[in-house]
């Protein structure tokens, strides 16, 4: 439908610039400065950051991030309270054991292979 032929629109239209001639100077002021703050912040780029609308899903994300390493990773590394360190050990770590007099002997002994003196 064309606004120009809506009979509701165009009295609305002329109700509003009739108000206009009634208003004091300091409202017309008042509106006009409004309205050259609102061209102007719509004119000018705002960062992401600057609106509160998006702000939200990144504050969101980092939200969920933090809980996600709050209650997961921690877990992860943990072992159980009555578990045997044994009884997680791999092959890299079973050859350690089997080695584990050589490395004490190392330990007790110099460079030159002469047991160290107590200090």
């Amino acid at each position: 439908m064309n606004p120009d032929r809506d009979p509701l629109a165009n009295a609305a239209r002329r109700l509003l610039q009739d108000s206009e001639h009634t208003l004091d100077a300091l409202t017309l002021a008042r509106l006009s400065a409004a309205r050259h703050r609102a061209m102007a912040q719509a004119a000018s780029p705002a960062r992401w950051w600057q609106r509160p609308a998006r702000r939200w899903p990144a504050l969101a994300a980092a939200c969920a991030a933090a809980l996600l390493v709050v209650t997961v990773l921690p877990r992860a590394g943990h072992l159980p309270a009555n578990a045997d360190a044994l009884d997680y050990a791999t092959a890299a770590d079973a050859a350690v054991y089997e080695d584990l007099e050589f490395y004490q002997w190392l330990d007790q002994v110099d460079g030159a292979g002469s047991p160290r003196s107590p200090s």
